[in-house]
């Protein structure tokens, strides 16, 4: 039976934002490409924090109704993500999600490196794979 790993069904072309980034620059990116959260990425690609749609909320919330406009996207994104190594097994993952129940899925990062997100869709079809190719 082939193992397969993380890299070979992930989703490797991902909207990153940095840092520096405006807040409602990076709200707008979020709405816009109707994606929930995105990867914050620093100059040299490594993997610094995920910003949600929660992240851009409180910024919003505070614009409209405190007058406090604007900020950087490192005020606001969450610091730490929930990353896996692109070379782990597939079964390794789907262990992770069945034993949490946790069905977020995972930045997926090569020596620090964010190369793309792993999701519970992508295991699915990881599966659906093995199975054609029995």
């Amino acid at each position: 039976m082939e193992k397969f790993t993380v890299q070979d069904f992930m989703s490797a072309n991902l909207i990153s934002l940095h840092p520096e980034m405006e807040i409602m620059e990076a709200a707008r990116i979020l709405t816009e490409k109707r994606i929930s959260s995105a990867p914050v990425v620093d100059h040299t690609g490594h993997l610094v924090g995920v910003l949600n749609e929660v992240d851009c909320l409180r910024a919003v919330f505070r614009a409209c109704y405190h007058g406090e406009w604007g900020g950087r996207v490192e005020e606001y994104m969450q610091p730490g993500a929930r990353r896996v190594e692109a070379d782990v097994s597939i079964a390794d993952i789907a262990q992770q999600w069945l034993k949490s129940g946790d069905s977020r899925g995972f930045t997926v990062t090569k020596e620090g490196r964010l190369v793309g997100h792993f999701s519970i869709r992508d295991a699915l079809k990881a599966c659906e794979t093995l199975t054609k190719q029995k």
